[in-house]
């Protein structure tokens, strides 16, 4: 069908397909399509299950689809190109189903039917800083080429008193917004992160772009707003657009919400973080009604505009700010219109206009001995007299309260200066208000001190101290104002320079304790510890006790490990017995401790010792094995005897042979069985090999075996290791009961840690052939 318009008797008539009257919206033109689930449906499936990818391949088979907006899990709206896709969609016949799911369509008006604002994209913006005090959008709108009403500049300043002997810097920030999509947004943060304005080299952050409750519509927290897409405030969806809870919510929500929120009035009292606008270069003549027809404002607003005088002494201008704002459009709207526009050519009388956040502002100057307090906040321009100690408190108290207590620090500073000093642990009034101040700043002790020396306030440490611990005390019980600062403990003091220092002290090979650490720096061991931890993020490790490796025993143990691990694996470890020596030692100390704790006016005479009897250590070599069936019996070996091959035939193969083969390996399992050793020399005897071959004994030859390997067997990687721990658990004095505890600890060691022990046995293997023949202690962590 054509579609467009045709011209009858100089008339223009549109066509269209006709719909019958039964059709919602028959006869109208609308490029609007709503879609809904059907009531036929059988599942419990929801628009929401579908992609928009599935909902476009079906209809753009009618016409090419513009938008797609959801309003909620059963209803959305698409926007076609023309008003014909509609009419065929509606005329089409069969019912409409995509992925199992019916759909009913119907002509529609409006892209939204209940007022709801789709927000899921993310608005990024640029946060820059390291800027000037007092930098103006100008000089970033030229870096930036951008205009500078798409940039939000919170002025930063000084605060320079005699009442304190440090100067507190409120640094500036800036915000470009409405710059494009993230990709732009990047890229032109980096284009001028090293851009220097006035020395400083600027920073420039991409951050999601802030949001503050003020800005958000407080009509559409009921889910109707009759400005829609024009409204000047920000429409933002809530996460639970239907059964948010809270009353408060400064989110929109669906109209089918049953919670009604609370629309409250614009306030008179300015909030901290509002918007405002700064007109600069106004004549002196100008006045508020001038001002007011200018940016168009009536009534009762007219009271939020505050007129200054510029600080430029030189400038025969003034300085207008539009104050209490909570619309950045309605504020961009007027810098548009107001921005270098003038009739004199003259470009320094041109009006420049600033959007700003953070409307209170204050004068800080050396001349300045009121401590003028100017605060937008009040539209009448009253000035309120305040000390600045009182005011870093910020109390809230009645006027007539509030007037005493300024009186009374007026007549204690005049106390002040005519003595000169107050007596020490005197605590005062005035004194512990001017302490509070100063530990909210975080200032340590000695901080503390000096700042008040220099107002001719002497204190001491311990009177600093009293007040921060009646400080701590109030706040645990509740006495003080919710609103009062709250009060911080004193950190670590971690500078730059001793943070270098500790890196390069534990970045050695072999590093320094902590306690010499902290001497070489001179700082305490807590603050070595914060650094450590929290700035350097390090972790104190033990270092694990290894064998030496040469080449020759890497390259072999590389080569046998896998040969031995097939041997091994898929439980082949059942028919193997592990055997190995191990030395015990006497405790000689017989329990005595080796320390002992003396006071410092009673030192004794002699210093204490303990007495051993013998020069070297007593012990007793034991032999043992273990394998899947159970443990052999101890052999122990006297010390003084030479082991030599007969002996070990005699003393340890000959019972190990008789009796603990016979019980562990009977029947045919005997002949599967394989005696594991290690590569001591005693074991290469072709003595003790002859004799096993005999006996028809087979064994893991020291060819076999991977060479300097105690981490791949089993006795000594873990069954030495615990019967040693158990052992050590007794009070032992004598050789015998060494001999005794170590066999009842023998007897009471469980089948299931032999078990777990073997079953690592292959897996030891597989690592070293993995590791290269090399080290696995760190693999096994």
């Amino acid at each position: 069908m054509k579609v467009g318009s045709i011209e009858v008797d100089n008339k223009q008539f549109r066509i269209s397909r006709y719909n019958p009257k039964d059709i919602p919206l028959s006869g109208q033109m609308t490029p609007f399509l709503l879609i809904r689930k059907s009531e036929k449906n059988n599942n419990k499936k929801t628009l929401k299950d579908l992609i928009e990818s599935d909902i476009n391949k079906y209809f753009e088979r009618f016409g090419k689809i513009v938008h797609c907006q959801w309003n909620d899990d059963c209803e959305a709206i698409l926007k076609f190109q023309h008003y014909d896709i509609v009419d065929q969609i509606i005329l089409s016949d069969g019912p409409h189903e995509i992925n199992g799911i019916k759909i009913d369509v119907e002509k529609t008006q409006q892209t939204q039917t209940s007022n709801m604002m789709a927000t899921t994209k993310t608005v990024f913006c640029i946060h820059v800083t390291n800027i000037p005090l007092d930098v103006t959008s100008e000089e970033l709108s030229q870096i930036f080429n951008i205009h500078v009403a798409d940039i939000v500049i919170k002025p930063g300043y000084i605060i320079r008193n005699e009442c304190l002997a440090s100067k507190d810097q409120i640094n500036s920030e800036a915000w470009i917004i409405n710059i494009g999509n993230e990709k732009q947004i990047r890229d032109l943060a980096s284009k001028n992160s090293k851009i220097k304005l006035r020395g400083l080299q600027i920073k420039c952050d991409v951050i999601n772009e802030p949001v503050y409750p003020f800005e958000l519509c407080r009509n559409f927290k009921t889910g109707v707003c009759k400005y829609q897409i024009k409204c000047q405030f920000k429409h933002i969806m809530c996460n639970q657009p239907e059964t948010c809870p809270d009353e408060q919510c400064p989110y929109g929500h669906n109209r089918k919400r049953q919670v009604t929120s609370n629309v409250e009035e614009d306030n008179e009292n300015c909030e901290k973080n509002f918007y405002r606008l700064r007109i600069s270069n106004i004549p002196t003549t100008a006045n508020k009604e001038e001002l007011a027809k200018l940016l168009d404002i009536k009534g009762e607003h007219i009271s939020r505009i505050i007129l200054k005088e510029d600080q430029d002494k030189n400038s025969s201008s003034d300085v207008a700010y539009l104050v209490h704002q909570r619309s950045v459009k309605y504020l961009q709207s007027r810098i548009y219109r107001l921005h270098d526009k003038n009739d004199s050519d003259d470009q320094s009388n041109k009006m420049k206009c600033q959007l700003e956040i953070d409307v209170d502002f204050y004068y800080w100057d050396d001349e300045c001995h009121s401590n003028e307090c100017f605060s937008t906040t009040n539209y009448n321009q009253t000035k309120e007299s305040k000390s600045l100690l009182w005011r870093g408190l910020h109390t809230e108290q009645s006027n007539d309260n509030s007037s005493e207590e300024i009186t009374d620090m007026e007549v204690s500073d005049e106390i002040h200066l005519k003595n000169k000093q107050i007596l020490p642990n005197t605590i005062s009034n005035d004194m512990e208000r001017n302490v509070k101040y100063l530990l909210t700043k975080k200032y340590s002790y000695s901080t503390i001190q000096q700042d008040l020396a220099e107002m001719n306030v002497n204190i001491s440490t311990s009177t600093i101290s009293l007040i921060a611990n009646k400080i701590r005390k109030q706040h645990r019980l509740g006495l003080l104002n919710n609103q009062n600062p709250k009060f911080y403990y004193r950190y670590h003091v971690a500078t730059a320079d001793i943070v270098r220092r500790i890196t390069l002290c534990i970045s050695k090979e072999n590093p320094p304790t902590v306690r010499l650490i902290a001497a070489r720096c001179n700082i305490s061991v807590g603050t070595v510890i914060n650094v450590i931890h929290n700035i350097i993020h390090a972790k104190c490790l033990k270092k694990r006790s290894v064998h030496q490796l040469n080449p020759t025993a890497i390259d072999k143990r590389r080569s046998r490990a896998w040969r031995m691990y097939l041997r091994l694996f898929n439980e082949k470890y059942k028919n193997y017995i592990t055997t190995d020596e191990a030395w015990f030692y006497l405790d000689v100390s017989q329990g005595v401790q080796d320390i002992c704790y003396v006071r410092s006016k009673e030192l004794p005479d002699e210093i204490k010792i303990i007495q051993r009897n013998v020069l070297h250590p007593v012990a007793v070599m034991v032999w043992a094995g273990v394998c899947a069936s159970g443990k052999t019996q101890l052999h122990f070996m006297e010390p003084g005897s030479i082991t030599t091959s007969e002996y070990y035939i005699e003393h340890i193969l000959q019972p190990f042979i008789k009796y603990d083969v016979p019980r562990l390996f009977h029947g045919n399992k005997r002949k599967e069985m394989v005696l594991h050793q290690d590569n001591a020399l005693g074991h290469k005897v072709k003595d003790i090999l002859a004799y096993m071959k005999e006996n028809k004994i087979k064994v893991i030859t020291p060819e076999e075996w991977l060479p300097k390997s105690p981490d791949a067997a089993p006795m000594d990687y873990s069954i030495w290791n615990i019967l040693k721990e158990q052992v050590r658990k007794h009070k032992i004095s004598t050789l015998n009961q060494l001999k005794n505890v170590i066999k009842q600890e023998w007897e009471n060691l469980e089948q299931s840690v032999i078990d777990d022990t073997l079953k690592n046995w292959p897996k030891r293997c597989r690592l070293i052939y993995y590791a290269q023949g090399s080290f696995i202690e760190h693999l096994l962590q």
